[in-house]
């Protein structure tokens, strides 16, 4: 289930986005969603018929044996949010494990968390936007959206002095069954519960301390495409932060931040499903302490320490055995400890603006249960029972298990604005990712060909990245939509190339260098790859009352040590929007073509029954959207749309969290009519 994940940085921007006036959620997207995500910076198969049985069954074993591992492999970052070298978290390639935390400034519009589409871009929402952005006491809204979802959210605010305030918000979500455009019953559901509350002393143009506290509760989570569901997942977090302290001396400002974060998941295959001959149950939990701190000068350069101690742990049982039987030890309670400390400066002389920044990393990684074996009874033990140690001894031949990493990054960064319609940037960088725990130390045991095995002698990832874009403004260009000035338009690029040294990939075990066996089984092993995307958005007021907008993203990613396609990068994708609104009335109509390339490029050894790309080719679609929206009074807002109105039968190319080499990719939903409403008091 999500992620992509960061959940300090994700925190901490929810909280700064509410500290914000006029806050507009960027409608570009972010680049490669379903793997290493860059957002750009100021961007607002046999052909018998027993074979085929044999696979399906494989795969079926597969994704119930090495399911969950997944469901617990995120941990959140070293706070990067304090970090100019790497300032978004590098993720694991094509796998998101758990669904985003919502933040709070979006719990009242934020889409539901299921929707089994996903669009590069978003239409414009001008209700969402000032719901977002609401000072009133108390506001309300709720939802029906895509996938048969339900949203309920509530937030209170209390301004207790010009320099204090208190938050308290809470969000319900249900989603069940829903149809596919060809009549298909996908059997889906969850319930999700969250609350926030935020305490805030100090004004947004000083000294500020902010407490704030998640809680994240997921109940009857079935996942129809992963054979393997989560009758709870719970996630908390608490963070505290200090900005904007007073300093004497070369620095004049301190920023503190600390957080704990913890999850716990039982998962299992018969709770929510019919129990099958083997039933498999998993229990696991996840943690992190981390504290960061950032010296600054107003003008000139900043000093950052970053640390952190995390911890995974996860035991699979097989209750067909009986109710303590263990089949595997899944993580076995690994820990690592990370520091990171970062310098550097800034210059700016009239149009142009450079950055530096140099950062070192080191990581310390080891586990406590390397010796437990698994107690599976009789015929089952040749399969199950081994240890962690004798499994990575197995595909790797590792006998030492502790990891120590030292890199060093750096990112250099100049900007050129010579007037208030254009910026252009250059943006190059060394940006290095530490392997995840569940990278070095995964241990699933089973039949050969099922064995998913973490590499303890794994190196980092070093990502050697240029970036070039920017933006270009229209004489009287001020806003898209409503405000904005007839005849004007913005264009906005950028694009990518990114040479990724030591990529750590999932594959099968077929005897190739580093790896001992020749099973099929899932591996993990550095080799060298390179990732390219190009990002471009149009966006015209083309006469009062009538804007529209077009969105590119396309992205390409090669396997250089194999020769053939990176897995898991998305096809091309094209979003045009045209939105009409009142100039004087708050009404919006508006609709979206999508436009979605075939996927050709998949990776030859991951395509088939099991493995990321594991559809092979996928075909391209096209999809049309309506929405619209109506303020009725200061009070009341309400909205609506028809989703997919040709009732097209599509997939995504990338699969809903969690993304792992088994999960599979479902149809959208059919036409879906959803509906919104917000109030105010």
């Amino acid at each position: 289930m999500a992620g992509k994940l960061a959940l300090f940085r994700q925190a901490a921007n929810g909280v700064n986005k509410m500290q914000r006036t006029g806050y507009k959620q960027s409608s570009s997207a972010t680049f490669h969603r379903g793997g290493q995500d860059y957002q750009p910076r100021n961007s607002p198969h046999s052909s018998a018929p027993a074979a085929a049985h044999a696979d399906n069954r494989r795969a079926l074993a597969w994704a119930l044996l090495t399911g969950a591992a997944h469901l617990l492999a995120a941990l959140p970052a070293v706070a990067d949010d304090l970090s100019f070298v790497i300032p978004q978290r590098l993720t694991r390639h094509g796998s998101q494990d758990f669904p985003e935390l919502i933040p709070l400034d979006k719990v009242l519009t934020a889409a539901g968390t299921i929707t089994y589409s996903h669009p590069a871009a978003t239409p414009w929402n001008p209700i969402g936007e000032a719901l977002n952005n609401l000072s009133a006491p108390l506001a309300i809204s709720g939802h029906s959206g895509l996938a048969a979802t339900e949203v309920l959210a509530a937030r209170v605010g209390q301004q207790w002095s010009a320099d204090s305030r208190l938050i308290a918000a809470f969000r319900h979500e249900r989603q069940q069954s829903y149809n596919a455009a060809d009549g298909q019953a996908i059997n889906s559901g969850l319930r999700r519960e969250a609350e926030y509350l935020l305490a805030q002393k100090g004004s947004n143009n000083g000294s500020r301390l902010t407490l704030y506290a998640v809680r994240d509760l997921f109940s009857d989570s079935k996942v129809p495409q992963y054979n393997l569901d989560a009758p709870q997942l719970q996630r908390q977090l608490l963070s505290l932060t200090a900005s904007s302290l007073p300093l004497e001396g070369y620095f004049d400002r301190l920023d503190l931040q600390g957080g704990w974060y913890q999850m716990t998941l039982l998962a299992d295959n018969e709770s929510l499903r019919e129990p099958i001959a083997q039933r498999i149950a998993v229990e696991g939990d996840a943690g992190s302490w981390q504290a960061s701190a950032r010296f600054s000068r107003r003008e000139g350069g900043w000093l950052t320490f970053a640390g952190s101690v995390d911890h995974y742990d996860s035991t699979r049982y097989g209750h067909e055995y009986g109710p303590n039987r263990i089949t595997a030890i899944r993580m076995p309670d690994a820990q690592s400890q990370k520091m990171a400390v970062e310098a550097g400066s800034r210059w700016q002389q009239n149009a142009h603006k450079l950055e530096g920044g140099l950062r070192l990393d080191l990581q310390q990684s080891d586990l406590e249960r390397a010796d437990q074996r698994p107690n599976a009874p009789g015929a089952a033990g040749a399969f199950y029972n081994f240890t962690p140690r004798e499994l990575y001894q197995r595909y790797y031949g590792s006998r030492e298990l502790n990891r120590s990493l030292l890199e060093p990054s750096g990112r250099l960064r100049l900007e050129y604005q010579p007037d208030s319609q254009q910026l252009w940037f250059l943006d190059g960088r060394r940006a290095v990712r530490m392997p995840e725990l569940v990278e070095l130390y995964m241990a699933n045991s089973g039949v050969a060909e099922l064995v998913q095995v973490g590499n303890p002698h794994l190196k980092a990832e070093k990502h050697h990245r240029l970036e070039a874009g920017g933006r270009f403004k229209g004489d009287n260009f001020v806003r898209y939509g409503r405000g904005g000035k007839a005849g004007s338009l913005e264009l906005r690029l950028s694009g990518f190339v990114d040479h990724i040294k030591d990529f750590i990939a999932i594959e099968r075990a077929h005897g190739q260098t580093g790896i001992l066996r020749n099973d099929e089984g899932f591996v993990q092993r550095n080799l060298q790859a390179n990732l390219l995307g190009l990002q471009a958005e149009l966006l015209g007021n083309i006469r009062p009352g009538l804007s529209t907008r077009l969105h590119l993203l396309g992205q390409s990613g090669k396997n250089v040590t194999e020769g053939t396609p990176l897995y898991q990068v998305p096809p091309l994708e094209l979003n045009l929007f045209v939105d009409a609104y009142g100039e004087e009335e708050p009404w919006n109509s508006g609709l979206r073509l999508r436009l979605v390339n075939e996927r050709r490029a998949v990776d030859t050894r991951n395509h088939g029954s099991n493995g990321p790309d594991w559809g092979g080719a996928m075909a391209g679609f096209a999809t049309l959207d309506l929405y619209g929206g109506y303020q009725i009074s200061k009070q009341l807002a309400l909205s609506a749309g028809l989703a997919n109105v040709t009732n097209r039968l599509y997939r995504e190319a990338l699969p809903e969290a969690p993304q792992t080499a088994t999960t599979r990719s479902l149809p959208a939903p059919g036409r879906t009519l959803h509906l919104q409403f917000c109030a105010s008091f």
